[in-house]
């Protein structure tokens, strides 16, 4: 992917929340199926941010060339802490629960040198979630491989980015 298309993806899709829209569809001479695609987005998906899209979309400009895309940066960082409800996790609109999206939020936020207190908050949220068997779960259900992976791959990350070992908190 080149960086000329980061940069029109940044400017076309860009959402007053500091967010980006996440269907990536051409506004004006639309192929068919695009259009199909535009009239099921405005019926049936919706439109918007979507903390998974932007948290993936923060982490790719910063591994990418992060002196390059420091505004969208900024701007994607901004939106994935207003985004946390005060809870510390991301809840993801595409994928069922809050593990996945905490997760690509912790992976953007620690590669873009986030605040160190919210990944603290962030590891006291996962660190809290986990269930007496050891793993993690959605709501309501036993302790899965998913979202323990899920849970261990955003402590791994939180953790490496603020120096400690998580096995010895």
């Amino acid at each position: 992917i080149s960086g000329h298309l980061f940069e029109g993806m940044i400017k076309q899709g860009a959402n007053d929340d500091n967010g980006w829209e996440s269907w990536i569809v051409p506004r004006n001479h639309q192929t068919e199926e695009q259009q199909l695609q535009t009239a099921w987005i405005h019926r049936a998906w919706g439109t918007g941010s979507d903390i998974e899209v932007v948290a993936n979309l923060v982490f790719a400009l910063t591994i990418y060339d992060q002196e390059r895309f420091a505004a969208a940066i900024e701007r994607g960082i901004s939106f994935l802490l207003d985004s946390h409800e005060n809870t510390y996790c991301w809840k993801s609109t595409w994928y069922f629960g809050s593990y996945y999206g905490t997760y690509v939020s912790l992976r953007a936020l620690c590669a873009a040198g986030a605040p160190p207190d919210t990944i603290e908050r962030s590891i006291s949220f996962l660190e809290g979630s986990r269930r007496p068997d050891g793993g993690w779960a959605l709501e309501g259900e036993p302790s899965s491989a998913l979202q323990t992976a899920l849970a261990l791959l955003a402590l791994s990350i939180a953790s490496h980015y603020l120096g400690y070992d998580p096995d010895t908190r």
